[in-house]
């Protein structure tokens, strides 16, 4: 490595928080800025594949998270008729031996509190209730200007901001828009004392159909379901009015209906709203001395659950990238050109695993990662070889 840098990163959420944690145990001064009063993760559960364990790992907090980690045995894509299984990839110990590392569902908030302890404990300077007003990206270094109008000087800027980046905002003025695909997330964790029997079992369950998909997954011992069906734009974390969230999915199969029920008869908590957006492809994520990270870089449909696993990538390369170059602009070019082609391939699944999973199965049964049609049950070596290149990535060598 060359020099130390002093690296500020806008964003505290998973990918800010790792690579900020990467950095400095590179041996950089890190400064991480959130614009809300404390570092806090929205949502319910997360679903963290091969690929993502290999950057937990990376981090030092496996063990920390392992007590908390659910361990499915199979992924299911299943017909909102009968709810029989059209698809099931094997996930477990077969699917650690395939890729090399496990498949985990686990808690958003246990996974943002142990990447946060980490972060603190490798000495990074975080900063909440900071958000950038704007920056000056000059050809030896970076100043923002913060809400509060203090400035800050440093080496370099990683945007970790999220969907609606004020760093991208600031780089690029003619950077595509998020754009929002007509549906809304309905996204809630139930107790499981709240159901007479587990209406699923410990694996990765998606209910799919016309217009509409359930997802339903255990962590812990409440059951995380993401509800997706078409709707008018929200803000994000708004309560829902569970009679309205369960409705598209009246008709739907018997587990489906049991997965519901607390929602319907008012037991469950209030689901809140999460719209489906993405991001168009940049054509740069880079700009100087200034660089994106995560959502801000990529925004991605749910539909991979990769969101987060590509953020870790992204800390990891951008680490290993700014190890091996002497000049930061280099090192941030650099890992540009690594990521960006691999996050827009998975940005572009996300997208085609939308139209597969809002299919009328009467009429077209189509199957999610680009397998052929075919006859139910089955376990998809097609569907499970597509995974090969997700889940199966490796830290490259810049």
């Amino acid at each position: 490595m060359a020099r130390a840098l002093r690296v500020l990163v806008a964003g505290g959420g998973i990918g800010g928080l790792a690579a900020a944690t990467l950095l400095r145990r590179s041996g950089h001064e890190v400064i991480l800025f959130e614009r809300a009063p404390a570092l806090r993760e929205e949502g319910a559960g997360l679903q963290l594949s091969a690929n993502a364990l290999r950057v937990i790992e990376r981090l030092g907090v496996l063990e920390a998270l392992a007590p908390r980690a659910n361990v499915p045995q199979h992924a299911f894509l299943r017909s909102f008729r009968d709810g029989a299984a059209m698809v099931a990839v094997p996930l477990g110990a077969r699917g650690e031996r395939r890729w090399g590392a496990p498949y985990w569902q686990v808690g958003r908030r246990p996974v943002l509190a142990v990447l946060a302890d980490a972060a603190l404990s490798s000495g990074v300077d975080v900063r909440t209730g900071q958000g950038l007003a704007s920056l000056e990206n000059a050809p030896d270094g970076v100043e923002l200007t913060l809400d509060d109008g203090v400035q800050v000087q440093g080496d370099l800027l990683i945007g970790a901001d999220g969907l609606h980046s004020a760093v991208r905002a600031a780089l690029f003025a003619d950077a595509a828009k998020p754009v929002f695909h007509n549906e809304i997330a309905a996204r809630v964790l139930v107790p499981g004392v709240l159901y007479p029997a587990p209406p699923v079992s410990r694996d990765a369950h998606v209910f799919v159909g016309p217009g509409a998909h359930a997802v339903a997954y255990w962590v812990d011992d409440a059951l995380n379901l993401v509800l997706v069906s078409r709707g008018q734009s929200v803000p994000a974390g708004r309560p829902l009015d569970p009679t309205a969230v369960c409705a598209p999915f009246d008709g739907w199969c018997e587990p489906v209906q049991a997965i519901l029920e607390p929602l319907r008869r008012g037991s469950a908590p209030v689901p809140l709203a999460w719209p489906m957006c993405d991001l168009p492809p940049l054509r740069t994520w880079t700009q100087g001395r200034a660089t994106l990270l995560g959502d801000a870089a990529h925004a991605m449909l749910p539909y991979m659950a990769q969101g987060a696993a590509q953020a870790l990538e992204d800390a990891a390369v951008l680490e290993k990238c700014l190890r091996a170059e002497a000049d930061p602009a280099r090192a941030l070019a650099r890992y540009d050109r690594q990521r960006r082609p691999r996050a827009t391939m998975v940005q572009g699944l996300a997208r085609r695993n939308a139209r597969a999973f809002h299919v009328d199965l009467g009429a077209a049964r189509g199957l999610v990662h680009g397998a052929a049609a075919l006859a139910r049950p089955l376990v998809s070596p097609a569907a499970t070889r597509s995974l090969d290149a997700v889940y199966g990535w490796k830290l490259p060598t810049p």
